[in-house]
């Protein structure tokens, strides 16, 4: 009787590391998959806005050109 115990014990210490083990490669799988490069966009404004007068005409006005930098993915700290 004592030794079907110890084996049934043995049996379940192994699917538990079994487990554990599978568990812990399959959580760097994924989380390995999270951590992406970014990718940075530059956008550039144009210098020149336009806007339209009374008479209908489309006037160009000089206009501050910025830069602007969208950074889309990578890892989340």
């Amino acid at each position: 009787m004592n030794r079907k115990k110890t084996e049934r014990a043995v049996k379940n210490v192994i699917a538990i590391v079994l487990f554990a083990f599978l568990f812990a490669v399959f959580s760097s799988l994924i989380s390995s998959c999270r951590k992406t490069e970014p990718k940075i966009y530059e956008v550039k404004t144009s210098g020149v806005m336009y806007q339209t007068s009374a008479d209908n005409k489309r006037l160009k006005e000089p206009a501050n050109t910025e830069t602007v930098y969208f950074v889309v993915g990578g890892e989340e700290q």
